[in-house]
């Protein structure tokens, strides 16, 4: 119908938009990102949906001086 038109319009939208759209719930879970949002954060959406918002905004860790692995 209609509102299914609409929402494929949509989200055809979101998808082809060039700057990096991200959604998320008010509990901070990750629902959506577009491509432009998944080249930006190097995640995909799947990926990126399990975690959080604070999680994809964190900036990544700081290189060890020593050249050691980052723990998990």
């Amino acid at each position: 119908g209609l509102a299914r038109q609409r929402l494929a319009a949509t989200l055809r939208v979101l998808q082809s938009a060039p700057w990096p759209l991200v959604a998320a719930d008010g509990g901070g879970a990750v629902r959506y990102l577009n491509p432009a949002a998944e080249r930006l954060f190097g995640k995909r959406l799947a990926e990126a949906q399990r975690g959080t918002l604070d999680q994809l905004l964190a900036p990544p860790p700081a290189p060890d001086p020593l050249g050691r692995e980052p723990l998990p």
